[in-house]
């Protein structure tokens, strides 16, 4: 070992928060109910994000992700939950 490497101390290990290409964490998984939340307004706004997906102003990189997203892919960009997101309406 280098003295320049950093070596995480195993006492800050549950301080770790999880994201792309982290190794070591467990998967998140969202609570029951906040997925049945997404697929109801999803279900409800589909019409929507569809008609502004569809749009001829929408980037193509958006477009895709956006679907990559909606279809589940695992290897989806967080652009597409973004962009989805963006196009619906204020929570609450």
């Amino acid at each position: 070992m280098d003295t320049d490497d950093f070596v995480l101390p195993a006492s800050w290990q549950r301080y770790r928060a999880p994201h792309r290409g982290t190794a070591g964490l467990r998967p998140f998984t969202p609570a029951a109910k906040s997925r049945a939340t997404v697929t109801q307004r999803l279900a409800d706004e589909g019409a929507r994000i569809e008609a502004v997906l569809a749009a001829p102003t929408t980037e193509e990189s958006t477009r895709l992700a956006a679907r990559e997203w909606l279809t589940g892919d695992p290897a989806a960009r967080p652009l597409g939950a973004a962009a989805v997101r963006r196009h619906q309406p204020p929570l609450g």
